[in-house]
Protein backbone atom coordinates (compact mmCIF):
# COMPACT_ATOMS: atom_id res chain seq x y z
CA UNK A 1 0.00 0.00 0.00
CA UNK A 2 0.81 3.93 -0.57
CA UNK A 3 1.42 5.57 2.96
CA UNK A 4 -0.47 8.86 1.91
CA UNK A 5 0.95 10.78 4.75
CA UNK A 6 4.35 10.54 3.15
CA UNK A 7 2.66 12.19 -0.20
CA UNK A 8 3.51 15.38 -0.14
CA UNK A 9 0.54 17.22 -0.89
CA UNK A 10 -0.13 19.62 -4.09
CA UNK A 11 -1.83 22.28 -5.53
CA UNK A 12 -2.48 24.34 -8.74
CA UNK A 13 -0.68 28.00 -8.75
CA UNK A 14 -2.21 30.85 -10.05
CA UNK A 15 -0.45 30.44 -13.33
CA UNK A 16 -1.78 27.16 -13.78
CA UNK A 17 0.90 25.22 -12.67
CA UNK A 18 0.98 22.09 -10.10
CA UNK A 19 3.51 22.50 -7.55
CA UNK A 20 4.08 21.27 -4.05
CA UNK A 21 2.29 22.88 -1.05
CA UNK A 22 5.73 23.10 0.46
CA UNK A 23 6.47 25.51 -2.21
CA UNK A 24 3.92 28.17 -1.48
CA UNK A 25 4.36 27.72 1.71
CA UNK A 26 3.49 30.75 4.06
CA UNK A 27 1.95 32.58 1.39
CA UNK A 28 -0.57 35.00 2.82
CA UNK A 29 -4.64 33.76 1.88
CA UNK A 30 -7.29 36.39 2.00
CA UNK A 31 -10.28 34.87 0.87
CA UNK A 32 -10.99 30.77 0.76
CA UNK A 33 -14.17 29.36 -1.07
CA UNK A 34 -15.03 25.75 0.31
CA UNK A 35 -17.86 24.11 -2.38
CA UNK A 36 -19.38 25.11 -5.13
CA UNK A 37 -20.99 23.60 -7.97
CA UNK A 38 -18.85 20.46 -8.35
CA UNK A 39 -15.33 19.69 -7.00
CA UNK A 40 -16.29 19.24 -3.24
CA UNK A 41 -17.58 15.95 -1.82
CA UNK A 42 -19.22 15.20 1.38
CA UNK A 43 -16.29 13.78 2.89
CA UNK A 44 -14.23 17.22 2.22
CA UNK A 45 -17.06 18.82 4.25
CA UNK A 46 -16.59 17.13 6.93
CA UNK A 47 -12.77 16.73 6.85
CA UNK A 48 -12.86 20.89 7.07
CA UNK A 49 -15.13 20.66 9.63
CA UNK A 50 -13.35 18.21 11.64
CA UNK A 51 -10.20 20.13 11.35
CA UNK A 52 -11.53 23.26 11.87
CA UNK A 53 -13.60 22.39 15.41
CA UNK A 54 -12.91 24.70 17.71
CA UNK A 55 -10.68 27.51 15.90
CA UNK A 56 -11.30 30.59 14.45
CA UNK A 57 -11.13 32.21 10.66
CA UNK A 58 -8.07 34.97 11.16
CA UNK A 59 -9.35 38.70 10.76
CA UNK A 60 -7.21 38.96 7.53
CA UNK A 61 -9.56 35.96 6.48
CA UNK A 62 -12.46 34.94 4.17
CA UNK A 63 -14.05 31.88 4.21
CA UNK A 64 -16.75 31.35 2.33
CA UNK A 65 -19.04 28.09 2.42
CA UNK A 66 -20.77 27.33 -0.29
CA UNK A 67 -22.65 23.63 -0.10
CA UNK A 68 -23.42 22.48 -3.43
CA UNK A 69 -27.45 20.73 -2.78
CA UNK A 70 -29.76 21.12 -0.10
CA UNK A 71 -29.03 17.21 0.32
CA UNK A 72 -25.54 18.07 1.64
CA UNK A 73 -26.60 20.97 3.64
CA UNK A 74 -29.09 18.86 5.50
CA UNK A 75 -26.58 16.16 6.16
CA UNK A 76 -24.11 18.25 6.90
CA UNK A 77 -26.49 19.75 9.27
CA UNK A 78 -27.36 17.03 11.08
CA UNK A 79 -24.13 15.80 11.62
CA UNK A 80 -23.64 19.32 13.57
CA UNK A 81 -20.89 20.33 10.78
CA UNK A 82 -22.56 23.03 9.64
CA UNK A 83 -22.72 24.24 12.98
CA UNK A 84 -19.05 23.89 13.60
CA UNK A 85 -18.14 25.11 10.20
CA UNK A 86 -20.35 28.70 11.10
CA UNK A 87 -18.90 28.88 14.36
CA UNK A 88 -15.55 28.75 13.03
CA UNK A 89 -16.06 31.56 10.75
CA UNK A 90 -17.52 30.18 7.56
CA UNK A 91 -20.27 32.61 5.50
CA UNK A 92 -22.93 30.40 3.93
CA UNK A 93 -22.95 31.73 0.28
CA UNK A 94 -24.97 30.17 -2.82
CA UNK A 95 -22.66 27.79 -5.10
CA UNK A 96 -23.52 29.46 -7.95
CA UNK A 97 -20.98 30.59 -11.43
CA UNK A 98 -20.64 34.01 -9.90
CA UNK A 99 -19.52 33.21 -6.13
CA UNK A 100 -17.05 30.35 -8.06
CA UNK A 101 -15.62 32.81 -10.45
CA UNK A 102 -14.91 35.24 -7.86
CA UNK A 103 -17.27 38.28 -9.49
CA UNK A 104 -19.46 38.10 -6.69
CA UNK A 105 -17.42 38.13 -3.09
CA UNK A 106 -13.75 39.13 -5.11
CA UNK A 107 -10.68 39.10 -3.20
CA UNK A 108 -11.11 41.93 -0.78
CA UNK A 109 -8.09 41.02 1.42
CA UNK A 110 -4.72 41.23 0.65
CA UNK A 111 -2.98 37.36 -0.28
CA UNK A 112 -4.48 34.89 -2.59
CA UNK A 113 -8.08 33.41 -2.91
CA UNK A 114 -7.97 29.24 -2.16
CA UNK A 115 -10.48 27.22 -3.78
CA UNK A 116 -11.10 23.71 -3.59
CA UNK A 117 -11.80 22.93 -7.96
CA UNK A 118 -11.20 25.28 -10.53
CA UNK A 119 -14.32 25.59 -11.42
CA UNK A 120 -14.83 29.06 -13.34
CA UNK A 121 -12.33 31.30 -15.34
CA UNK A 122 -11.59 33.49 -12.34
CA UNK A 123 -12.77 36.62 -13.02
CA UNK A 124 -10.46 39.63 -14.08
CA UNK A 125 -9.08 41.62 -11.75
CA UNK A 126 -10.18 39.68 -8.54
CA UNK A 127 -6.59 38.68 -7.47
CA UNK A 128 -4.63 35.76 -7.46
CA UNK A 129 -6.73 31.79 -7.07
CA UNK A 130 -4.99 29.21 -6.19
CA UNK A 131 -6.51 25.40 -6.42
CA UNK A 132 -6.12 22.53 -3.69
CA UNK A 133 -7.47 19.51 -1.48
CA UNK A 134 -9.94 20.27 0.87
CA UNK A 135 -7.33 19.75 4.02
CA UNK A 136 -4.69 22.28 2.66
CA UNK A 137 -7.51 25.12 2.39
CA UNK A 138 -8.78 24.20 6.24
CA UNK A 139 -4.93 24.61 6.89
CA UNK A 140 -5.23 27.90 5.29
CA UNK A 141 -8.57 28.96 7.16
CA UNK A 142 -6.87 28.29 10.59
CA UNK A 143 -3.57 29.88 10.40
CA UNK A 144 -4.25 32.68 7.01
CA UNK A 145 -1.38 31.31 4.76
CA UNK A 146 -0.61 28.26 2.44
CA UNK A 147 0.84 25.60 4.39
CA UNK A 148 1.01 21.52 4.45
CA UNK A 149 -1.99 20.17 6.48
CA UNK A 150 -0.30 17.16 7.76
CA UNK A 151 0.90 19.76 10.34
CA UNK A 152 -2.27 19.23 12.00
CA UNK A 153 -1.60 17.48 15.23
CA UNK A 154 -4.07 14.13 14.16
CA UNK A 155 -5.30 12.69 10.92
CA UNK A 156 -8.25 13.75 10.19
CA UNK A 157 -10.87 10.76 10.09
CA UNK A 158 -14.20 10.90 8.35
CA UNK A 159 -17.46 9.02 8.94
CA UNK A 160 -20.20 9.95 6.05
CA UNK A 161 -23.62 8.49 7.21
CA UNK A 162 -24.77 5.48 5.07
CA UNK A 163 -28.18 6.80 4.66
CA UNK A 164 -28.39 9.80 2.98
CA UNK A 165 -31.60 11.99 1.88
CA UNK A 166 -32.87 11.44 -1.63
CA UNK A 167 -35.60 13.74 -1.29
CA UNK A 168 -35.04 16.25 -4.70
CA UNK A 169 -38.16 18.24 -4.03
Amino acid sequence: GVDLGAVDPLLMDSMGQVRAVRDQRGQPVGQVLLGGDRGVTLRDLFAVATLLKSKRVPARLDFLLAVPSRQMLEVLSRAGALTDLIATGARLVEPDAGVTSGALYGLSRPGVALRNADQEPYAPGSGACVVAAAETLAYAVATGEIGDPRAFKRPVRVTVPRMLPTDDV
